[in-house]
């Protein structure tokens, strides 16, 4: 029972949707539902070897089997094969996969199973939504499928979450629609985007760069912004109760009247912004 522990890669997608379902940050996950460093809690969500106990205990905490979240030892062990000859012969296609995994995607599930036909009318219709013509179905066309990853600019698939919450997309083409969430928006490049009234709620989005970003009466409630670059961005009225901020740089940001009770605000830059904002109590 002392040896490490690393997440596979469905794991970590399960566990992800876990914390969005139970409304967790990390850094809560960490500090009041472990007691553990957040570093400990990075390393499990980056596919990195933890001890058995805290492996346990945060699929405990997400009300996950950790049998069910852990990569299996010959996984592991193909992994750790790269400097030995292997029986495994590693194709274009396996490439692919890796990297389609870390884009920013959209899951999207209907109320119905949908033929291939509808699936391509619901695409064109949301390219036509969005304006942007390079959101596809992640993996290529299926031939029936009541749910969909689909991939395009990050503004794009943020414009569709956020009008699906403000229930102004309930169906495409007739179509109702039971769930919409975004997925692998870490680290993603926003910088510059017009993101006014988004609902960003619960999202995971450490590590990414909004600098320069119109987030004006965005929702960020539960967001994870942990060292997000946030740099001379307009937040002015947003909300970001208990939104974690850990390492976030805010400098020259607008956060005028911008709500953040709650907040985890260590080690964040607000050198130059603006910060007229309800900010009790904030946790520090």
């Amino acid at each position: 029972m002392g040896r490490s522990l690393i997440a596979s890669e469905i794991g970590v997608k399960l566990a992800e949707e876990a914390l969005i379902d139970l409304g967790f940050t990390k850094t809560f996950l960490a500090e009041t539902k472990l007691l553990c460093s957040r570093s400990t809690v990075t390393s499990f969500f980056s596919r990195k070897p933890i001890t058995h106990e805290n492996f346990s205990k945060i699929c405990s905490a997400l009300k996950l089997k950790w049998r069910d979240i852990a990569e299996r030892d010959e996984e592991i062990l193909e992994e750790n094969s790269a400097s030995r000859p292997s029986f495994k012969q590693v194709t274009q296609s396996d490439y692919k996969v890796t990297l389609m995994d870390k884009q920013p995607q959209l899951y999207i599930e209907f109320e119905t199973l949908l033929t291939q036909g509808q699936l391509r009318i619901i695409i064109k219709q949301l390219q036509r939504i969005t304006g942007d013509n390079s959101i596809k179905i992640v993996g290529g066309e299926l031939i029936v499928a009541s749910s969909v990853l689909v991939s395009g600019t990050p503004q794009a698939l943020v414009k569709i979450q956020t009008i699906y919450r403000y229930k102004e997309l309930t169906k495409i083409k007739d179509i109702p629609l039971r769930k919409v969430s975004l997925k692998n928006l870490s680290g993603a490049d926003l910088s510059g985007a017009d993101l006014s009234g988004a609902d960003l709620n619960q999202c995971d989005l450490s590590e990414c760069d909004l600098s320069e970003c119109i987030l004006n009466k965005s929702m960020l409630i539960l967001a994870d912004l942990g060292g997000a670059n946030l740099r001379n961005t307009k937040l002015i009225k947003a909300s970001l109760d208990f939104t974690d901020l850990t390492g976030a740089n805010l400098s020259e940001a607008n956060l005028s009247e911008s709500i953040i009770t709650g907040a985890t605000l260590w080690n964040v830059d607000f050198s130059g912004a603006i910060v007229i904002a309800s900010a009790a109590p904030v946790r520090t």
